[in-house]
């Protein structure tokens, strides 16, 4: 059954409920008002004919006479004979039982009948009774009246009540039962558009929180698929690079067992295996450094003297490279938050890669300056420099295994990874361009 057909079953419910309790208790009240009225008629000419001392059935008919409401006054012999003496002689027709005129002498009672009337006796000489009677024709009359007044009334409230609910509610509904089916649609992992709502209502916020829901679960699976799928790939590129050492290192090993013999061979083959040995090591602390930064963890909150690591760092390049001009520009006491090991990985990296790509005789320019709340380290060489479409993919372009880094010079190839990894660690950014000394600038923003 659809939501709009229930709500609606259940505001005639309702509504036809609280209407008829209202109108059954207002007729109720009403019809017991006018039955006590007749009553205390009743009990009025009942005290006349009691307080008479002489003849109490002319007492009563006197206090009839005199009573607000018609009262029929009648007497009922020994023998069970009645004789009306005042008001209508077609009221009581047959002689009440026995219990009810003893029972009427105590308080009136409802005696049913064409009409129905109340009841009061008063016993006197002989055992006879005094019978008093009021018809409750027209209290009835008003009363069913009033009830087919009600449920009229009833009626046309529910048709009201109806049409009220369905124009108010019909655009709620319409979103209600939209979000439905755009559910049953999204548990079958079909592409669906949740419906669009403004305003502040329930169902509008209803709506909105369900899209927010639903996109937060779509970028959820999005990065869920793209990890499982960047691990996969990352799984075959660090076995396709472990397994080269491997190789060469197997053959050599069963070289140096068929030619253990050759001294300058021996020599040889060892410096090999010792270099892929060597290369194989660095290649497994990168990965292991790659799977510490991708640890969502909490960077400890340090601060970092990064003038100081700078100069260190620069230092070290001008130790191993004498020949190689290096100019430095580094504004002092330059601090900023995060993990001083990890920023001494990617200045050493930043380091080897220069070392690695260009000549000795290739300039170099290191610059660290405060500018707007950042640190903003530039490095300028003047080497060879990159591909124009490297350039053109920025940073995130290059992948965990690089073939430019991988292939020549030695390299992992994960060097540009991890410090694309390390800048995004201490809440910075890292870009790529060419220099103006003709070769790479890398830019580097930390929050001060």
């Amino acid at each position: 059954m659809k939501l709009s057909v229930r709500l609606f079953i259940a505001s005639a419910l309702i509504t036809t409920a609280s209407t008829v309790a209202v109108g059954a208790a207002g007729l109720t009240s009403a019809f017991n008002t006018e039955v006590q009225r007749v009553d205390r008629s009743l009990s009025s000419v009942v005290s006349s004919a009691r307080l008479s001392s002489s003849d109490q059935l002319a007492a009563a008919i006197q206090a009839a006479a005199n009573s607000s409401a018609p009262v029929s006054v009648g007497l009922v012999d020994s023998q069970r004979q009645l004789t009306i003496f005042q008001g209508d002689d077609q009221l009581v027709l047959t002689v009440p039982a026995n219990d009810q005129l003893v029972a009427a002498t105590k308080g009136p009672i409802t005696v049913s009948g064409a009409p129905d009337y109340r009841l009061r006796t008063v016993t006197i000489f002989g055992g006879n009774f005094v019978l008093l009677a009021s018809s409750l024709r027209d209290i009835e009359a008003a009363r069913d009246s009033n009830v087919a007044w009600l449920f009229g009334f009833n009626a046309t409230a529910v048709v009201l009540a109806m049409i009220l609910t369905w124009l108010m509610l019909r655009r709620d509904i319409g979103v209600v039962e939209g979000l439905a089916r755009a559910a049953r649609r999204i548990a079958k992992n079909e592409a669906t558009d949740l419906p669009q709502v403004r305003g502040n209502s329930e169902v509008a916020q209803l709506a909105q929180s369900l899209d927010e829901m639903v996109r937060t679960l779509e970028s959820a699976v999005k990065t869920e698929r793209k990890a499982q799928e960047g691990m996969k790939a990352f799984i075959g590129d660090a076995s396709h690079e472990l397994r080269t050492p491997i190789t060469v290192i197997k053959g050599y090993a069963e070289l140096l067992a068929a030619k253990g013999d050759d001294a300058q061979f021996r020599a040889k083959a060892l410096g090999r295996v010792s270099a892929e040995v060597l290369r194989m090591e660095q290649l497994v602390s990168d990965l292991l450094l790659l799977a510490q930064l991708g640890e969502e963890r909490q960077l400890p909150k340090a601060p970092v003297d990064l003038s100081q690591l700078i100069n260190d760092a620069c230092g070290d390049m001008q130790t191993l490279q004498p020949e190689r001009l290096v100019e430095i520009e580094i504004e002092p006491g330059v601090l900023v938050t995060g993990s001083g090991d990890h920023l001494v990985q990617l200045l050493n990296n930043l380091c080897s890669n220069i070392q690695r790509h260009t000549p000795l005789d290739a300039r170099v320019r290191v610059r660290l300056v405060t500018a707007n709340g950042a640190a903003v380290l530039t490095i300028d060489d003047a080497g060879p420099g990159l591909a124009e479409e490297v350039f053109a993919r920025g940073i995130e372009g290059f992948e965990r295994f690089d073939a430019f880094a991988s292939r020549q010079n030695g390299g992992t190839g994960l060097g540009m990874t991890i410090m694309r990894s390390i800048v995004a660690e201490h809440g910075g950014t890292m870009h790529l361009s060419r220099s103006d000394l003709g070769g790479l600038r890398t830019e580097i923003r930390f929050p001060l």
